[in-house]
């Protein structure tokens, strides 16, 4: 059985994509760079980037953030956009 997704009502959650994990020279990469490169995290996840672009799927980045009250006093809408 295959599920179907309506692009409209469909989205790409990424969590956290953060640079100091991923990206060369960030502070993590030494230590990371063995694994992201063995299973092919970059490239998987540009293929996905670029497959929800053809496809209209919505892609958000959530980021992860320790809520403290009056992080966001004076915000109309929790997203900035």
């Amino acid at each position: 059985m295959t599920t179907q997704y309506v692009p409209a009502k469909t989205a790409l959650l990424h969590v956290d994509p953060y640079n100091d994990f991923i990206s060369e020279g960030g502070k993590l990469w030494n230590i990371c760079k063995e694994t992201i490169e063995s299973v092919g995290l970059l490239e998987h996840t540009r293929q996905l980037i670029g497959a929800c672009d053809d496809a209209g799927v919505a892609r958000i980045i959530v980021p992860h953030h320790q809520w403290k009250p009056g992080d966001y006093a004076g915000w109309q809408h929790m997203s900035m956009v």
